[in-house]
């Protein structure tokens, strides 16, 4: 988690590029890492539903995509460059 900064209660107005469920935070952030098909920069977490959803976007190119959400927290990289985290 720590390749990651968290923004309580928000999420991005934008469709995720993978979604997977029955997942725990941790295992979602590993994912988000480990992703090949695309270049993960964030993704958001819905902890009630252990919802998981993958994003090439990274909100701090475009801050007007964040937006208040209940029930998920945004997760994006540190990095805006591609790394490889294995």
């Amino acid at each position: 988690m720590k390749h990651f900064a968290v923004f309580k209660q928000n999420s991005v107005l934008v469709k995720s590029d993978l979604s997977l469920s029955g997942v725990a935070v941790d295992d979602c952030a590993t994912e988000c890492m480990m992703e090949e098909l695309f270049d993960c920069q964030s993704f958001q977490y819905c902890a009630g539903e252990s919802l998981c959803l993958l994003s090439k976007v990274h909100p701090d190119l475009n801050q007007s995509l964040v937006q208040p959400h209940k029930f998920c927290d945004l997760y994006t990289s540190r990095s805006l460059r591609r790394v490889r985290w294995y």
